[in-house]
């Protein structure tokens, strides 16, 4: 037995799992039972969600139904939704992705999210340098991402030979 509480993402967090409960129970503190096989939660002794137990580390178990109508369109773009729209951007990207996305602490899928979405204002090889420029300096962060590409110090120089492919991309986009 254990007291959990539901995060706004409609989940609560068991060992390194997430487990999904209905969306009515956010922010609620509710008790979960583990048996080798389930994951049920409960409130007020009444089983509100009942899970196959998950042995993969940092699995999230989810059911539709659960999620409020307004996020399913968030759970449909998921980290491996991530990582595939990231390695289409570069290798730089995908480096941002999966580091964002390995950190066992704190659920950063929007982050990821919204680090893909960059594209769509700034355009793929601006932000494949800016996230070479990231990883370089070690500030894999989204604010950082941001703010190198506002600045403009994705055009800036890098010293190896990858800066002049992704300022080559770039000019043939604009060109286009």
């Amino acid at each position: 037995f254990k007291k959990v509480k539901v995060h706004k993402d409609c989940h609560i967090r068991y060992l390194k799992n997430l487990y999904s409960v209905p969306y009515k129970y956010v922010g609620e503190i509710l008790l979960l039972t583990a048996t080798s096989t389930t994951i049920d939660i409960y409130r007020e002794h009444v089983l509100i969600a009942s899970h196959c137990r998950s042995y993969k580390d940092k699995d999230i178990v989810t059911k539709t139904n659960h999620i409020p109508p307004n996020a399913k369109a968030f759970l449909s773009r998921g980290p491996q939704w991530c990582a595939e729209e990231a390695e289409q951007i570069g290798p730089y990207c995908l480096k941002v992705i999966h580091t964002m996305l390995s950190d066992a602490v704190i659920d950063k899928l929007k982050a990821a999210q919204k680090v893909i979405s960059l594209q769509k204002k700034y355009g793929p090889s601006r932000l494949e340098a800016a996230c070479h420029r990231a990883v370089k300096h070690q500030c894999i962060d989204l604010k950082a991402l941001k703010i190198i590409l506002q600045d403009g110090a994705d055009y800036q120089q890098i010293e190896d030979e990858a800066a002049f492919d992704l300022i080559g991309d770039r000019k043939s986009t604009r060109l286009n």
